[in-house]
């Protein structure tokens, strides 16, 4: 029962009983005991055991938690804190395949900022580096906590929208792309105006099948929204939207 309870799955349990059956002794350890007593028991002794144990559970822990980190940070963009793009295909693989399975759909947003190289030229790239995190935070605020928000590279992100029709999609990506345009920065770049153009695409469709042809019309709509003047959404297929 222990074991199967998460939050107490990992303490150490030591079996302290009369019967000397060493079949007893083997079925207990096999299901799970880390250490085995039998009576008449030496107190001292069996401290000394738990002292033991306790110290192993806390290594563990340890290694748990460093494990965690690890894969957390092997997962993340370091400069925004979103997820990285490799982790963000492995999500959108096991949202389309989730999305077949029960016949649902899945929405994609892409975003590009804007003339964002005049940014990094003008005010240098740390300053790049904080329109950055900021757009990162602007647009987490918009999305949903079960939404995947993820740095796609350089000044392109892309999120996963679960369960979102293309209409539904459209408004998320106008609300982040209004969030961005209203972002107030400090010092010198004060006098900036971010904006971002979006491209929106959904799963299915009948014009492709998988992650790939997903992405690539999802920033086909992105260079539409930059060729007619940038600071806007555009959809890859308007004619499912009604």
């Amino acid at each position: 029962m222990l074991k199967t309870r998460p939050e107490v799955s990992d303490t150490p349990v030591i079996i302290l009983t009369g019967n000397e059956d060493r079949e007893l002794k083997i079925k207990g350890l096999d299901q799970g005991a880390c250490d085995f007593l039998t009576k008449p028991f030496d107190p001292e002794e069996l401290v000394a055991r738990m002292k033991v144990h306790l110290k192993i559970k806390h290594l563990q822990d340890d290694l748990k938690r460093t494990n965690e980190l690890l894969l957390e940070l092997s997962n993340t963009d370091h400069l925004t804190g979103l997820f990285n793009r490799r982790f963000l295909i492995e999500a959108l693989d096991k949202e389309l395949q989730r999305a077949r399975r029960k016949d649902g759909m899945v929405s994609l947003i892409m975003i590009d900022l804007d003339h964002f190289k005049r940014i990094n030229d003008t005010h240098g790239h740390m300053q790049g580096d904080v329109v950055l995190q900021k757009v990162a935070l602007q647009m987490q605020k918009e999305l949903r906590n079960y939404d995947v928000a993820a740095r796609y590279g350089g000044e392109e992100f892309v999120a996963i929208l679960p369960d979102t029709a293309l209409k539904e999609a459209y408004m998320v990506a106008d609300r982040i792309r209004l969030s961005i345009q209203g972002m107030h920065l400090a010092g010198p770049m004060a006098v900036e105006r971010i904006t971002a153009s979006l491209g929106v695409a959904v799963y299915p469709s009948p014009h492709y099948e998988d992650i790939d042809g997903l992405l690539r019309s999802a920033d086909e709509a992105l260079y539409q929204a930059k060729a007619r003047g940038r600071n806007q959404v555009v959809v890859s297929d308007p004619a499912s939207m009604t």
